[in-house]
């Protein structure tokens, strides 16, 4: 009985032990086609939250939400149209 109490607890403990896929990763490795033309940042945040189920926090008092933005990408990393709408 003690014997398979340990087999039982270090089983148990390796399940919790074994780190899982991250779901958030796996769109940051997949490249998207996205495109917008004269749009305020606002929208483009909505629209990219939309496309990806992510949720975007900006301080308005250091990013200009109401500059129009138009972008046309295909294939790219959130990453890189991140950085190209808010550059």
């Amino acid at each position: 009985m003690r014997t398979f109490l340990c087999i039982f607890t270090i089983a148990l403990s390796v399940h919790f032990v074994c780190a899982d896929n991250v779901y958030g990763q796996t769109l940051k490795e997949n490249n998207l086609s996205f495109s917008v033309n004269k749009k305020s940042l606002k929208e483009v945040f909505n629209q990219l939250s939309k496309l990806t189920g992510y949720h975007f926090f900006y301080d308005e008092s250091v990013l200009d939400i109401t500059k129009l933005v138009s972008i046309k990408v295909k294939d790219e990393s959130i990453d890189n149209i991140l950085n190209e709408i808010t550059h």
